[in-house]
């Protein structure tokens, strides 16, 4: 017998308790809807029932049958991420809405087989604003990023898609259900094991690798504008006790995400995120502030307006300073370290050197003019002053469009670093070519 393996439960006991209530449970009205639309809402496979039955006398009832009298003093797991107890008062809460649509027979072979297993296989969901896929596109290490649209049925689902939800729902017409439609979330399936266990027993849940957030934080590499988490949950079989409703959380909802999204093909980037994933903490490390402050940058590039993108600036030259210096040097030209080690690490011909190092430079002058109390010039046009085109590789062009370069420049400077596991001497890469790994891979 495996590790905290429950017993068997005395089947005829249980048919013949479940028989005793199954009278006094009716399926509630949105149930019916639901069956009636052939859409089976989780909330109401869980909760979707009308009784008078006393939840304490079912409990009472139900520690009479051999097997189930132990749960009193188990508790159980719903996610990796979350516990909750005395086992046997949720199952009874299950047990009568199952009571709504099945037979007492039916219901206790579905509830041995559960506990006999005693482990599930879930599916970890992170969802996202910004991105909009077409298809799923595989990250590494069993993690996925895939339409929204493709999700097994959950509360969060059903949120973002604008299914009704029940009146005494708390999402039901809230500022989310208004609101929120994120495309994309980051998915991966977890074996979750055991669910129940002794409330005395002290057990860590073991730490899953990559954090889904550790993976959000490389999505800056795909280009495709700000992104930011919404929900974060653990999805199991819909008609499960304790892990079919599954728990969430929400994220910081940001103002500058509140707008649709295109489908569009992700390709672009991929690779990095996907080395990234693959990377262990110790080699994730040294890049996890360039992206946080590219992310950063994203945001306020989207927000358009002359602060934001006077600010955005400074988050693409710290970023560019994080991975392009060495922690000891000294700031002594260290905006011209930035330039060469940048222009030399993405090669290419003269020309193409040249190029990204005036594109380096521009950045760095845009960096150090908000830094040091200025901002970003202004004309007029008519009545209203509007940001004046900035200089960028050669060319003056509009400040919203080179502080997206600006990012899309320092993204693949980080992502090609990413892609070779970085390097630790830059003098010795600018003068001979030859990499040196950061961090050795294992």
């Amino acid at each position: 017998m495996k590790l905290h393996a429950m017993p068997s439960v005395d089947r005829a006991s249980l048919i013949k308790v479940l028989e005793q209530y199954a009278g006094q449970v009716q399926p509630s009205l949105q149930l019916q809807q639901c069956a009636a639309e052939s859409f089976h809402h989780l909330y109401f496979f869980h909760h979707g029932y009308n009784t008078d039955v006393r939840l304490d006398d079912f409990v009472a009832a139900l520690s009479s049958v051999s097997g189930l009298a132990a749960l009193n003093a188990w508790g159980y797991r719903g996610s990796p991420n979350t516990a909750g107890g005395p086992a046997l008062r949720q199952l009874a809460s299950w047990l009568l809405a199952q009571l709504a649509h099945k037979s007492p027979a039916d219901i206790t072979l579905q509830l041995n087989a559960f506990l006999e297993r005693n482990s599930v296989e879930l599916e970890e969901v992170l969802i996202l604003w910004g991105l909009n896929p077409q298809e799923p596109v595989d990250l590494g290490r069993g993690i996925r990023l895939v339409p929204t649209k493709v999700l097994r049925p959950h509360p969060i689902t059903d949120l973002i898609h604008q299914i009704r939800l029940p009146e005494q729902s708390l999402l039901n017409n809230s500022y989310y259900t208004q609101h929120i439609r994120p495309r994309a979330a980051l998915v991966r399936t977890v074996h979750h094991e055991p669910i129940l266990l002794p409330q005395d027993f002290s057990s860590e849940a073991p730490r899953l690798e990559p954090d889904l957030q550790e993976v959000v934080d490389a999505l800056p590499l795909l280009r495709k504008g700000p992104i930011s988490p919404v929900f974060h949950y653990f999805a199991g079989p819909v008609e499960l006790p304790f892990v079919g409703a599954g728990g969430w959380s929400g994220q910081e909802i940001r103002g500058s995400y509140h707008f649709d999204v295109q489908e569009s093909p992700i390709s672009a980037g991929v690779e990095y995120v996907r080395c990234y994933v693959l990377m262990n903490p110790v080699e994730r490390k040294p890049f996890r502030i360039a992206l946080a402050s590219l992310a950063t940058a994203d945001e306020l590039t989207a927000r358009g307006n002359g602060f934001a993108l006077g600010r955005a600036a400074v988050e693409i030259g710290m970023a560019l300073e994080s991975v392009l210096s060495e922690e000891g040097e000294g700031n002594d030209s260290l905006s011209f370290k930035v330039q060469m080690r940048g222009a030399s690490w993405l090669g290419g011909v003269a020309s193409e050197r040249l190029a990204n190092m005036r594109a380096l430079k521009d950045i760095y002058s845009m960096r150090s003019k908000v830094a040091h109390g200025g901002e970003l010039k202004t004309i007029r046009r008519g009545r209203r002053s509007v940001l004046a085109p900035v200089p960028w590789g050669g060319e003056k062009i509009p400040a919203d469009e080179a502080l997206s370069r600006s990012g899309d420049l320092c993204g693949k400077i980080i992502g090609t670093l990413i892609s070779n596991r970085a390097i630790a001497d830059w003098n010795r890469f600018v003068l001979t070519g030859e990499k040196t790994p950061l961090i050795p891979s294992s």
